[in-house]
């Protein structure tokens, strides 16, 4: 887990690249492709696809509400 609640699934290395495979939140992965070529001077690329819908913690639900309703 991580900053971005991140699950990191699988890593491949193939040469000097290095794939890793995570499950995240989208709404954790707002900006996250600008962050990682950031990091990286620009060598690493970002990639999604959906997964699976999942639940939303209690203490999460009002912020999300709110940003969903707009107040």
């Amino acid at each position: 887990s991580s900053a971005r609640r991140a699950a990191i699934r699988d890593v491949r290395a193939a040469g000097a690249s290095r794939t890793v495979e995570a499950e995240a939140p989208l709404r954790e992965l707002h900006a996250y492709a600008s962050a990682l070529r950031s990091l990286t001077a620009g060598r690493a690329s970002a990639a999604m696809e959906f997964l699976r819908y999942g639940d939303v913690s209690a203490a999460a639900q009002p912020a999300l509400l709110k940003d969903i309703r707009g107040f």
